[in-house]
């Protein structure tokens, strides 16, 4: 049986942000080796590749702790395969799904790759070299009287050029949330959404260079690496102001908003509901979740996941801005459960001054110690 490596973007904090790569046909799945134990966690999914259906298997590694890392005892490195399948794919609509390169991007735009998840549905995925493990994914959907930009990224390539490659619809931008990494190429764009919230107003008056790395280096600890002088977010202007269940009507594909605060304060998700999906935003995705920020609350983001779970039937497959570009709908209940776990009280290990990691239900995030006394 002949399996397609897919080659990982290398050692990332925790379980890395980045299952998704260059595939190359390989005789076996090779594995990363481990210290003193077997597999720690194991996944499928059903995709599309080269015209075959392939179940995906990915695997997260543990190495040995490392005593200088203050940021927690835990570094891990991902590795996936994908086995050829005689399953087929979970919606009728993913039959054009395809894990190669979709449109060609410019020379310059190294950072960028383009995929189509299904007809009308493309994810764009940018890296942040500076931030190792960082990559974000932008989903353009496409329907009969416009389309719909789900971030515009890193603001590192351009977006745009290549959104005018896929289509000639008119073009609504929405924010999943404001962080640098989903707004940096606002300014690229002529009619912006986002969440109706304070964080979102204070946000598009942009970040300065200096303001911007101090986030960096909280978020990502010693994972960051120098961005230079010039990297900085633009100030953008929101038109439409979003509140929780506002539909959004591009022709054939209607979207309703669901806020989900937890993560940050505005972040949002929208719901497909007739082709059940779901995009998620930062509130989840198949890597390390982010609760440790300043502006993160985990007790409102335990009831944002319970508020998602409560929607599990109607979500067959989650498309998440991080990590890789497609999870099961049953994820959120997982999710749900995590946050529960954590509530009840397990234990977490300590990831550095004011932090906890956990990693349960397949799931794995880092929160701040304080907001436990705050439940």
């Amino acid at each position: 049986m002949k399996t397609i490596l897919i080659k990982t973007m290398g050692v990332a904090l925790l379980s890395g942000f980045g299952l998704y790569g260059h595939a190359a046909i390989e005789d076996t799945c090779e594995t990363v080796p481990y210290w003193d134990s077997e597999l720690v966690y194991t996944q499928g999914d059903v995709i599309q590749y080269a015209g075959k259906s392939f179940e995906a298997k990915w695997w997260i590694k543990n190495h040995r702790p490392n005593a200088d890392n203050e940021y927690g005892p835990w570094k891990l490195v991902n590795e996936a395969c994908l086995i050829e399948s005689d399953k087929t794919l979970p919606l009728p609509l993913t039959s054009g799904s395809d894990l190669t390169p979709f449109v060609k991007v410019p020379e310059n735009d190294l950072n960028i790759e383009v995929y189509r998840n299904f007809p009308g549905i493309y994810t764009i995925n940018e890296k942040f070299t500076e931030v190792e493990f960082e990559n974000v994914n932008a989903y353009l959907i496409v329907g009969t009287k416009q389309a719909l930009l789900f971030d515009s990224g890193l603001g590192l390539g351009n977006i745009r050029q290549i959104i005018d490659q896929l289509t000639d619809k008119p073009l609504l931008l929405v924010n999943s949330h404001w962080h640098y990494d989903h707004v940096a190429s606002n300014t690229d764009f002529p009619f912006i959404m986002a969440a109706d919230d304070e964080y979102t107003r204070i946000g598009q008056q942009g970040l300065n260079n200096l303001d911007l790395i101090e986030f960096l280096k909280r978020a990502y600890g010693p994972y960051y690496k120098d961005v230079g002088p010039d990297y900085h977010i633009k100030p953008y202007h929101v038109d439409i102001y979003l509140r929780d269940k506002t539909k959004i009507n591009l022709g054939s594909v209607e979207l309703e908003v669901i806020t989900a605060p937890g993560h940050s304060p505005d972040s949002i998700v929208l719901l497909d509901e007739e082709r059940k999906l779901m995009y998620t935003g930062d509130v989840f995705y198949e890597s390390v979740l982010f609760a440790h920020l300043p502006e993160s609350n985990l007790k409102v983001y335990n009831q944002s996941a319970q508020k998602l779970a409560a929607l599990q039937d109607k979500v067959a497959r989650i498309l998440p801005n991080h990590s890789i570009p497609f999870a099961d709908g049953q994820a959120l209940t997982r999710m749900a459960n995590l946050f529960t776990a954590i509530i009840n009280g397990e234990p977490g290990y300590a990831a550095g001054e004011n932090m906890l990691y956990y990693n349960l239900f397949g799931l794995e995030i880092i929160i701040k110690e304080s907001d436990l006394a705050e439940l």
